[in-house]
């Protein structure tokens, strides 16, 4: 058991130390004193500014924007956001990674260093998958022989923990492709599907038939197909990340169109906006993700601008483009059980926020 601040904590006597129970109740568990104690006490209010601010995020079920809560704690919208899902895996001072580095003194780390720490702390969390955080720092220090203060490294091993456990969930990272498809048009050239991808399942979460002269378009249509059905249930619960950290984007032809709805998201939602990959990348995540095909139907990157039609073609052979959304959806629906039937449902129970959101502005164009 954790002792308190009245059971003989090192903590004990920290001016301002009982403000903490309201967000780790009473007694506050020792290892939050002991932080609260290294907080340097000119920083101990703007602390507590940004402690308020996360909870009244998170506990407003949307009455309080993540915008409006940046704000009041003081911080960027796109820190904020670091802080709030570190908050929400777990609520301690210590474990939120952008909001300790602005409330304890860190040393400044050298790139190359950095990046050392970064490979070392990837072996070091799995061949320790049992041992504590602070465990786990001492030993990325002995390790790496990097002479650091263990608040300089620990936001190493945080991250680690964090990615590891985040691994295989839906909704940490969403991809927008685009392809043409071996469905064909009435006039015979071939339809072009506009996927919204989960990058941590490879399940197809949203889908529409449009043209890639129009991308913005048919990627709104995509994305509120799968707001859709994420609102109305269709896609099961227990197998979400906690948030939403990026999401990446094959444009059409419209590539000044995608720039600009990119930039239009990344003010409201920061980092999780769209990074647009380079023009002609069509069908980089189908290829990805489930080798260009998905029951009978074939994904087609090399046809997705160049789609002239047959020299001989019958009209009646074509798919209108509601008819090949029909035959998308069965094939989408098929690949969709088999990812499912092996993910682990050990998820959240709903999608991360902003990934609503994102899918949202990218509907509304």
């Amino acid at each position: 058991m954790a002792k308190s601040m009245d059971e003989g904590s090192p903590s004990k006597g920290v001016p301002g130390a009982e403000k903490l129970e309201g967000f780790f109740g009473k007694p506050v568990p020792d290892a939050e004193l002991e932080i609260w104690a290294s907080i340097p006490p000119s920083k101990r209010d703007k602390a507590l500014q940004r402690l308020v601010a996360l909870d009244r995020h998170a506990r407003a079920d949307g009455a309080v924007s993540a915008k409006q809560a940046a704000q009041e704690a003081g911080v960027t919208l796109g820190r904020f956001y670091q802080m709030a899902r570190a908050w929400s895996e777990r609520q301690s001072l210590a474990s939120v990674g952008a909001f300790a580095s602005t409330t304890q003194t860190r040393q400044r780390i050298d790139p190359e260093v950095a990046q050392a720490l970064q490979a070392a702390v990837v072996e070091i969390v799995a061949a320790n998958p049992n041992d504590s955080v602070a465990a786990l720092v001492r030993r990325l220090g002995q390790q790496t022989g990097v002479k650091k203060a263990p608040n300089t490294l620990r936001p190493f091993v945080e991250r680690e923990l964090r990615r590891i456990e985040q691994k295989g969930l839906a909704g940490q990272e969403i991809q927008f492709d685009c392809t043409a498809t071996s469905l064909r048009r009435v006039d015979g050239s071939h339809h072009v599907a506009f996927l919204v991808i989960d990058a941590g399942s490879s399940m197809i979460i949203g889908h529409s038939i449009g043209d890639v002269s129009n991308s913005a378009a048919g990627y709104a249509a995509a994305a509120a197909d799968c707001r859709s059905r994420i609102l109305k249930g269709l896609l099961p619960s227990n197998i979400w990340a906690t948030a939403t950290e990026r999401s990446q984007l094959v444009p059409g032809t419209d590539v000044e169109a995608l720039a600009a709805l990119s930039g239009n998201i990344r003010d409201v939602l920061g980092g999780v906006a769209p990074q647009l990959l380079r023009a002609g990348s069509y069908g980089r995540y189908a290829r990805q993700q489930f080798s260009l095909k998905i029951g009978p139907i074939r994904f087609l990157p090399n046809r997705t601008v160049e789609n002239a039609p047959p020299t001989e073609w019958k009209a009646a052979d074509g798919l209108s483009a509601s008819d090949a959304q029909a035959r998308m959806e069965l094939a989408v629906s098929a690949h969709n059980g088999e990812v499912l039937s092996g993910l682990s449902g050990c998820g959240a129970a709903e999608a991360p926020r902003e990934m609503i959101r994102l899918l949202e502005l990218v509907s509304q164009r």
